[in-house]
């Protein structure tokens, strides 16, 4: 089996700076082997890309401004079509773009999230859209991962 990833991190200290790095490596093995059964019982576990319109859940944004036009912060409410657990969020900032601070409440189908980002240069005069990976427990109390691009235009 051959896998390629797109590994990207975030290194927060009182800011955070992203990172990101391509990989490949072979792995091999068949059904008789010893690990097979774990790659079979992870491979479910993956994340899924979803567009928007086959998300489980709907949201809308909110962008506060400084008094200088400066982006202070981006308040995201999620609306989940179904009850669910234990939900977190890691952000995939842009170049050039870092998370000063994130804040995250939930509580059964509404999750806000507040983030404050940090902008290096003049690239990102606004934040238009953000790659997140998004984890939760739903009712059949397994964990589920989902990658998507959330678009962040005012929507309150």
């Amino acid at each position: 089996m051959d896998l390629t990833a797109d590994i990207f991190w975030v290194v927060c200290s009182k800011i955070c700076i992203p990172g990101n790095t391509k990989t490949d490596i072979r792995i091999n093995f068949d059904d008789k082997a010893s690990d097979s059964d774990i790659f079979r019982r992870w491979h479910g576990k993956y994340p899924s890309f979803m567009d928007q319109s086959d998300l489980p859940f709907s949201y809308t944004v909110n962008k506060e401004y400084s008094d200088a036009g400066s982006l202070d912060s981006v308040h995201i409410e999620i609306n989940w079509q179904n009850v669910v657990e234990l939900v977190r969020i890691y952000p995939e900032p842009d170049s050039g773009l870092g998370i000063d601070k994130a804040v995250i409440a939930h509580n059964n189908t509404i999750t806000d999230y507040k983030i404050y980002p940090k902008v290096y240069g003049n690239d990102h005069a606004d934040i238009k859209e953000l790659n997140v990976l998004i984890t939760y427990i739903y009712s059949d109390d397994k964990r589920k991962s989902i990658e998507t691009k959330l678009i962040l235009e005012n929507k309150l």
